[in-house]
């Protein structure tokens, strides 16, 4: 009997992909591998590293985790780049719960975020004990950080907090709050645990008390991100405010003030 299949060069994709991501600038690029000895593993990681040899970059071992090819495993590996990079240990640094130097790029607390989300929507299908614990450790470290306030971004606080609001075009503090509130939500409405939501819903609340049309400053997203956020937070409380915040930032109304 005859079978037809259709396969890839595994290995020239993978190398492929990566020098890609060299030419666009990208100067970290981790690798999630599968198990140890599996073929499509092998090839896969060959190419990643192919790829960074012919550009003369060294394999870093932080940006390298393994995986089984399970979704499980996979989340596992990811949540271990982000502690490896750092990512978590910013919010540690500004509660004083560990000594850690701030890494990554402005963006970096989003990533976080991210991995909470999608970790939440596996929840919604099935309840998992020890993922929700993991999630709820991760929320006590964040939210540890946030200010009195409710303002939050671990590259503009401490010594950097008189940065806040100042380049709003590109520094990305309503993007990063943007993908708070996602998680929060998704998480709310897989478990009915809105700590998460809470700390995000605060921050929103900080920013219509202080920013908006005349006489207060106004506000902008220089990356979309927390409109959508906004409108799913609108459909989860049910409160007006939060569907008129993102009005008012996709209103372009603030171009002469900016």
């Amino acid at each position: 009997e005859i079978v037809h299949t259709v396969c890839i060069d595994e290995r020239a994709a993978a190398r492929g992909v990566v020098a890609h991501l060299l030419e666009q600038g990208y100067q970290r690029i981790a690798f999630l591998s599968g198990q140890h000895g599996h073929g499509s593993a092998i090839d896969r990681e060959q190419g990643y590293r192919e790829a960074l040899a012919e550009a003369g970059r060294a394999v870093l071992p932080a940006l390298v985790a393994r995986g089984d090819f399970s979704p499980q495993s996979g989340r596992s590996a990811m949540l271990q780049l982000l502690e490896a990079n750092g990512v978590v240990d910013n919010f540690r640094r500004l509660s004083g719960r560990k000594n850690a130097p701030l890494r990554g790029p402005i963006y970096t607390d989003s990533d976080i975020y991210k991995w909470i989300e999608g970790a939440a929507f596996t929840l919604q299908s099935q309840r998992n004990p020890e993922l929700e614990k993991t999630i709820d450790k991760l929320v006590d470290d964040i939210l540890a950080a946030q200010d009195p306030s409710g303002y939050l971004h671990t590259h503009l606080s401490g010594e950097q907090a008189k940065d806040r609001f100042q380049q709003m075009t590109r520094n990305h503090e309503l993007y990063c709050l943007g993908h708070m509130l996602q998680a929060g939500i998704a998480y709310y409405r897989a478990t009915g645990n809105r700590r998460f939501l809470d700390g995000g819903i605060r921050y929103v609340d900080y920013l219509i008390a202080n920013f908006g049309p005349a006489p207060k400053p106004p506000l902008l997203t220089g990356h979309p991100e927390l409109e959508l956020a906004l409108a799913e937070l609108y459909r989860t409380t049910g409160e007006r405010k939060y569907i008129d915040l993102a009005g008012y930032l996709l209103s372009g109304q603030e171009t002469e003030r900016l």
